[in-house]
């Protein structure tokens, strides 16, 4: 009973740490393209976060999770 609550525990913390990096990955990439360049201002710096958060960089969230383990 223990060893399958561990593994349900580890499983559940890989997909967490897989969705982090799919999140970490479309943000840099976003912004290494500099896909919110409208919101340069240092005033705009909130609106600058939101727009890098909401921003889709990739087709699909593979893509993110392949380049941000860097298997490409």
């Amino acid at each position: 009973m223990a060893k399958n609550i561990v593994i349900v525990g580890l499983l559940s913390l890989c997909v967490w740490f897989g969705h982090r990096i799919v999140v970490l990955e479309n943000y840099h990439h976003a912004s290494q393209l500099n896909m919110c360049s409208e919101y340069a201002n240092p005033v705009d710096l909130v609106r600058r976060e939101k727009c890098l958060n909401d921003t889709e960089t990739r087709t699909s969230w593979l893509w993110h999770l392949a380049y941000g383990l860097e298997i490409f």
